[in-house]
């Protein structure tokens, strides 16, 4: 295992990287290596989801739903917190190490072989055209093995994850599998699937160098994975992205159902153990067919609003599936897989007395989502004595619109660098901006600096007390390192 697992993080990374743009994203390579190994993904029918925000979340409910439902069903989601083998799901069991060698194992000849097709490509491309860049992709040439084009570049490590997933789900018999897009939607190795169902969440600003500076640009690349004739359920509430999702759709003539349009969410508190319980109802029409459906009183272990909303997307993709391809998945089912739905860093309760949260929110609109969860939901937040930070970002994310959003809630931060991905802002650099913030906001707030995130773990909960709450946010890479640090408190 350690072997293929060695070879494969040699590979070119895209989550480490932030100069990426879409000229760095091609779907040719992942065509021709699946292609190579049968085409494996195209044996089952597919959930595929993407979106700036929940998507995770979605693909998580939706394939608990369908395994609740009777179905073995895999769930494919990047990043991962802890170990790889967590991105690659059946019925809620990661891969063991065992079967995930035996697929890399598997792809691994065809692997080799492409690696040497696209240097000869790349020798040749520089002998022809010695003034242009030699690994440039915009010439092809053809796979001998399969006649679909391949380019110069090396499989990355994110096209191989990618079909060492698809072609597990097909060696192990999957009767449904859903995608999480890691990036984008219209470029993502994932896109080659043949979705029975596409669902795109919320959309906001992030990753502009990657997906474009505007929400128009952002929504026409998430809208990439609709294909034609396949339904798609939207849970975007941006009207230039709901517009530009339409559009899409339309041209593709794919039914497009609209959260607050087509279905709806409706939530209540519960008095008597201050929970939340919603139903889901929708009344549209899907492929000629009447799809009316009211799923009431649903429950989630997940805490918030946008996550309740991620459900009612996962409930109205598979009514569509219901009523489309007869998957015959009832209430119980749609029930039991909401409440089984636990995803790590998703405002993660992972003490009390005090209070510890991890999340995993990355840019300006998530950061919000959060602070308004917390406030709304999280018990002891109104009255914490102490409310400390624990905050590292990205150096491709809106540092400042973060900083501006989060740190007004909190009496003290604590500033660091999480250590096992280049892309962190320095603490140092990123701790300067929080003061410039915390000065220019008039805010009564300490902000220490700690090099490392176990560092800045340990002196922030030395100093908590039992009615104190501790956050732990601003990127996936911080939580990877903390989780088990919480967990084990």
């Amino acid at each position: 295992m350690d072997h293929f697992l060695s070879k494969l993080y040699s590979r070119i990374n895209y989550e480490l990287k932030i100069r990426v743009g879409p000229r760095d994203f091609k779907l040719y390579n992942i065509r021709a290596l699946l292609a190579r190994v049968g085409d494996p993904h195209l044996s089952y029918p597919v959930i595929h989801v993407a979106g700036t925000k929940g998507k995770g979340s979605v693909a998580t409910m939706s394939a608990n739903i369908a395994t609740a439902g009777g179905r073995k069903t895999g769930l494919f989601t990047s990043p991962h917190l802890q170990r790889i083998n967590q991105r690659i799901v059946i019925d809620g069991v990661p891969i063991s190490d065992q079967d995930f060698e035996a697929v890399l194992k598997q792809l691994d000849p065809q692997i080799a072989a492409m690696d040497e097709l696209c240097e000869r490509i790349r020798e040749a491309r520089s002998i022809e055209r010695p003034d242009q860049e030699a690994n440039s992709d915009d010439w092809l040439s053809p796979d001998p093995e399969t006649g679909l084009p391949l380019t110069g570049k090396p499989l990355t490590f994110f096209e191989i994850i990618t079909a060492a997933a698809m072609l597990h789900f097909a060696n192990c018999r999957c009767d449904a599998v859903v995608l999480e897009v890691g990036l984008g939607g219209r470029l993502d190795s994932t896109n080659v699937c043949q979705p029975a169902v596409s669902v795109i969440t919320n959309i906001s600003l992030d990753h502009t160098r990657q997906l474009g500076s505007t929400i128009e640009k952002i929504a026409f690349e998430k809208a990439g994975i609709i294909k034609p004739g396949v339904p798609v359920v939207c849970g975007s509430s941006d009207p230039l992205a709901v517009e530009t999702i339409q559009n899409i759709a339309s041209q593709r003539n794919a039914g497009m159902f609209l959260l607050d349009r087509d279905f709806c969410m409706e939530e209540r508190q519960l008095p008597e153990d201050g929970g939340c319980e919603f139903d889901c109802k929708g009344d549209f029409v899907c492929e000629g067919k009447k799809v009316v459906f009211d799923r009431a009183g649903l429950r989630l272990s997940m805490l918030g609003h946008h996550q309740r909303s991620n459900a009612s997307l996962a409930v109205a993709a598979i009514e569509v599936l219901n009523a489309s391809g007869d998957w015959g998945i009832g209430e119980d089912a749609i029930s039991q897989g909401l409440l089984n739905s636990r995803l790590d860093g998703r405002t993660q309760v992972v003490g009390r007395n005090p209070t510890v949260v991890l999340d995993v929110a990355h840019n300006v609109a998530s950061a919000n989502v959060l602070l308004d969860t917390l406030s709304a939901e999280l018990t002891g937040w109104s009255n914490a004595n102490q409310k400390s930070l624990i905050l590292a970002i990205s150096k491709d994310k809106d540092c400042e619109g973060i900083l501006r959003g989060l740190i007004p809630a909190f009496n003290r931060v604590w500033i660091t660098k999480y250590q096992n991905n280049p892309r962190g802002v320095p603490a140092d650099e990123l701790a300067e901006l929080a003061n410039k913030v915390a000065q220019q906001e008039s805010l009564n707030i300490e902000i220490d600096v700690a090099p490392t995130p176990d560092l800045a773990w340990q002196a922030a909960t030395d100093l908590l007390g039992p009615s104190d709450v501790l956050c732990c946010t601003g990127s996936v890479f911080l939580i990877a390192e903390l989780i088990d640090l919480a967990k084990a408190r």
